[in-house]
């Protein structure tokens, strides 16, 4: 006779954060709390106890009132609607482990002041537990001049690598996936596959019996706190953007501050916002409001200009001065015929800063972790490219030449092609691009650019990824080009470009009228935000089977 079979355990997927800076007595519990549902009639936090271990549950109904819909039925019906929209809402707070947990039934995220939500959590158990083989839906976004967000899913799962998530230079948000040999309730003495979703929280199956949940969360616990993730899954936890109410934006915010002040513990540099990216290179003057300070000028804009007017504020002042200021582009030298919108100050400021043993890079607004392999990696990769000895030879960015169009001029009398400022005029780019600045003779695409900051870099990179993509795609950018070439000299009709050169001149100080000074192109002068930008587009064009060479072209002393 056979052995009857145990009932499995009950379950229940749940919306499980992780919380910081608390404890798990009832007081500190309490603590976390968004306190403005808490005032509101039917709200209830009582002290529980789960599996003999102290906790807190706080359960209500969010009112939001009479439906927005009620109005417009009983305009098309005449009848009398008032129907209320409410939602109910739980939270579990409790400590298991040395950890405080929150469990969030229906709408009960909404009772936990976000500042106590620990970032990352669900990201950084996923990464250690989910099977590389089996993720199920990757939500991503390069960290690049011009953001994109990418959400993939396959419902079967597959392996990670085929999400096209590039290692270096994008960041993870989300990542779903099958549990890879890790027993919870759910799976206990079965064989069921268990789907678990991370970002900030975890979506995960959790037991509801109390031994099985202070069980489950547990050896939530112990994988969080394996040293490394797995290893194809190692780059996700390298390099992730940090939520606005994140505990350590408030100490990186008073680090930039400090820098705008004159501060050095970190490095600034001048940054190109995306919103400016397409009219840069038109502008005439810029109009610039920034503290008390409004004005217009013609002048180039710099870091030392907004330095300017940001180191005399008083501490705590200067970032929010740079966010209620903006800096516009005009197309003309008085400041009267914007270009782009009032972009905020602090959008045309790059940073990179230390902080707890760790590095943070700040990008159009916002704070980025990124982890010492990741960083280690691309720093090895660009010297790599760096060190490349150069298959054409470039003239030196010398004192008489004063800007881009006074280099590109020179440059032409080494047998070089000037295609700097002509355009052609592909039907994906109907506003028209630049092929290149000059053309080898041997069809090298090069890309001149003489850059103090980050922003100018990115542009170039990106004018190289999208020239080159015309190029190869489009045979009318092809035979724009050739015509554009054969004013100048014979050429083959069948071009085909096989090598992108970046030449690069990495400016130290810069005025008006006046050449720059420049600073050798290393890896230590490069700035951060600017090398992962590189390793991207060399991923994107050797991808392409198209060869890259970056070149210094600045004066060599």
């Amino acid at each position: 006779m056979k052995s009857a079979q145990h009932e499995p355990a009950e379950t229940r997927k749940t919306t499980l954060y992780r919380l910081h800076e608390t404890g798990g007595s009832p007081d500190e519990l309490r603590n976390v709390l968004a306190h403005r549902y808490l005032e509101k009639d039917g709200f209830t936090a009582v002290p529980v106890t789960v599996g003999g271990i102290p906790g807190l549950l706080v359960h209500g109904t969010i009112s939001r009132g009479v439906a927005d819909w009620c109005a417009v039925v009983e305009k098309l019906t005449g009848a009398d609607v008032q129907e209320e929209n409410s939602t109910s809402a739980a939270v579990l707070l409790i400590e298991v482990g040395g950890v405080v947990y929150a469990l969030s039934y229906g709408m009960g995220f909404l009772l936990v002041d976000p500042r106590f939500i620990d970032p990352g959590f669900g990201l950084s158990f996923a990464v250690r537990a989910v099977n590389p083989e089996q993720v199920r839906q990757v939500t991503h976004i390069a960290m690049v001049a011009q953001p994109r967000y990418e959400r993939s899913s396959v419902p079967g799962g597959q392996n990670i690598r085929f999400y096209g998530v590039e290692e270096y230079g994008e960041i993870v948000g989300k990542i779903t996936g099958q549990l890879a040999g890790f027993e919870l309730t759910f799976n206990r003495g079965r064989k069921r596959r268990i789907s678990v979703a991370g970002t900030d929280s975890l979506k995960i199956h959790l037991g509801t019996n109390p031994a099985d949940l202070i069980d489950d969360l547990r050896r939530i616990g112990e994988v969080c706190e394996q040293e490394s993730p797995l290893p194809q899954l190692d780059f996700i936890a390298q390099l992730r953007a940090l939520g606005p109410r994140d505990y350590r934006v408030s100490r990186l915010n008073d680090r930039l501050d400090d820098l705008l002040g004159g501060g050095s513990d970190g490095e600034l540099a001048l940054a190109l916002p995306l919103a400016c990216h397409d009219i840069e290179e038109t502008q005439q003057s810029y109009r610039i409001k920034i503290g008390p300070e409004r004005y217009s000028t013609e002048e180039d804009l710099t870091l030392e200009a907004i330095l300017e007017l940001t180191g005399g504020l008083p501490p705590g002042q200067r970032l929010k001065s740079l966010r209620n200021g903006y800096i516009q582009v005009c197309a003309d030298a008085d400041g009267q015929e914007p270009l782009s919108r009032q972009v905020r100050g602090n959008l045309w400021v790059a940073a990179d800063v230390p902080l707890d043993s760790r590095r943070y890079f700040y990008h159009e607004g916002k704070w980025y972790e990124i982890g010492t392999n990741h960083l280690e990696t691309i720093r090895r990769r660009v010297e790599e490219v760096l060190t490349r000895p150069p298959s054409i030879s470039l003239p030196p960015w010398t004192s008489n030449l004063v800007d881009e169009d006074a280099y590109n001029k020179e440059a032409a009398k080494h047998g070089f092609v000037l295609l700097d400022k002509r355009k052609i005029y592909p039907p994906q780019h109907p506003h028209g691009i630049e092929a290149c600045d000059l053309l080898g003779g041997e069809i090298e695409l090069i890309h001149v650019k003489a850059a103090a900051g980050s922003g100018p870099l990115s542009h170039l990179f990106r004018q190289g990824m999208t020239s080159f993509d015309a190029l190869r795609f489009a045979s009318e950018a092809r035979e724009e080009l050739v015509k554009l070439v054969q004013s100048v000299q014979p050429i083959d009709p069948g071009l085909s470009p096989k090598k992108v050169i970046f030449a690069i001149a990495l400016v130290k100080t810069k005025k008006k009228g006046q050449a720059p000074t420049f600073k050798r192109l290393t890896v230590g002068s490069l700035f951060t935000f600017s090398q992962v930008s590189l390793v991207h587009t060399l991923r994107m064009l050797e991808l392409a089977g198209v060869e890259v060479e970056v070149i210094d072209i600045s004066p060599q002393i």
